[in-house]
C-alpha cells in the first residue's frame, strides 16, 4: 500500500508494529535497485493518523517525539536526492538534526559519503543505519552516526566533524523561534562546516 506522506511517490507502508510498549510503521523507500527500510514508533496508543504533535506545547515537547518520527520534510528531502543523485554521489555530506536518519541513508545509498548527527540519544539513528546497511554498501556510500550538542561551540564542532560539501537539514527549526539563541546556534554550526 502507497502512503500519501507528503504527497512523495514510492513509499510503502509495509506494516504496523503493535505491542504493549509501543505501535509504530514499518515504512519503505524505494530507490532505483534497492530500498530504504525506516521504522517510525509513533509511542503507546498513536496512529499512524496521529500528529505527534497535535495539541502540544512544541517548545517543551521531549526529544524523543521529534527523532522518532518520519516526518513530511525527510521524506521531500529524500526524494529530492533520489531524483538528484549527482548533488551527493561522491560528496562528503552532513545530515544535521538526522532524526531517524532517512535523508542521510539515502544521500549514502546513492553513493555519498555520509555524517549523521542528532543529539543524543543515537540509538534510534544508529538501528536505521544498521538496518540499511546492505542498501548503503551497494551504492558505494558510506555513512557515520554522531552526536551533535547543540551546546558545542560551532568551532569545536568544525574541528571534530571537518568540513563537507553538502549540508542537510529538514524540519530542524520546529519548536525554536527565530533570533533565539538556539536558532542562531544552528545557523552558526551550518556555516562553520560548509567548505
Amino acid at each position: 500500500m502507497t502512503d500519501s506522506s507528503a504527497g512523495v511517490p514510492g513509499v510503502l507502508v509495509l506494516n504496523t508494529l503493535q505491542d504493549n510498549d509501543r505501535v509504530g510503521e514499518r515504512k519503505r523507500f524505494l530507490l532505483q535497485g534497492g530500498h530504504v527500510d525506516i521504522c517510525e514508533e509513533l509511542g503507546p496508543g498513536s496512529s499512524s493518523d496521529d500528529s505527534p504533535l497535535e495539541g502540544a506545547d512544541v517548545a517543551n515537547l521531549s526529544y524523543s517525539v521529534y527523532s522518532n518520527t518520519l516526518w513530511d520534510g525527510s521524506l521531500l528531502l529524500a526524494s529530492f536526492l533520489r531524483s538528484q543523485p549527482w548533488r551527493v554521489r561522491g560528496q562528503r555530506v552532513l545530515e544535521i538534526g538526522a532524526g531517524l536518519g532517512l535523508p542521510s541513508i539515502v544521500a549514502a545509498a546513492i553513493g555519498g559519503h555520509v555524517i549523521a548527527t542528532e543529539q543524543s540519544p543515537v540509538d534510534l539513528l544508529r538501528r536505521e543505519v544498521c538496518r540499511n546497511k546492505e542498501v548503503i554498501a551497494a551504492g558505494g556510500g558510506s555513512i557515520d552516526v554522531q552526536e551533535l550538542d547543540w551546546a558545542e561551540s560551532p568551532e569545536h564542532i568544525s574541528q571534530r566533524l571537518g568540513s563537507f560539501d553538502v549540508v542537510l537539514g529538514c524540519d530542524i527549526l520546529a519548536g525554536v523561534k527565530p533570533g533565539t539563541a538556539h536558532f542562531r546556534q544552528i545557523l552558526d554550526v551550518v556555516q562553520s562546516v560548509g567548505t
